[in-house]
């Protein structure tokens, strides 16, 4: 989250070098997944109907308090988009880690 801030901070983020034409939303994705894949390690020993939707809306919360932050920054500025395509890629980690809960044979995710 560190590391997103930083970026965040920055006049602008150049992925002109990429080998091949990419949007900037599918990388505010990726590393939005990361940043809910960053929430793993506190819930891995419950389930994770008690820790996946608070990873999630902190995720979500992190994206748009970064957005706020984005604002203020000289050269940037807050976009709704850039805060969807973040929550999508939360959302993403999300359904992995309740895919991977229930394709374990864990059907008792109430307790």
């Amino acid at each position: 989250m560190s590391l997103v801030f930083a970026l965040s901070s920055l006049r602008s983020v150049d992925v002109g070098g990429a080998p091949f034409p990419i949007s900037d939303k599918i990388i505010h994705g990726v590393v939005y997944f990361f940043v809910f894949a960053s929430w793993f390690p506190f819930g891995r020993k419950c389930a994770p109907i008690d820790w996946v939707p608070r990873a999630l809306v902190a995720s979500a919360v992190f994206a748009a308090t970064d957005e706020i932050h984005q604002a203020f920054v000289p050269g940037r500025a807050p976009e709704l988009l850039d805060l969807l395509s973040d929550v999508i890629g939360a959302s993403v980690g999300a359904a992995l880690v309740w895919l991977h809960w229930w394709g374990r044979g864990r059907r008792r995710i109430l307790r």
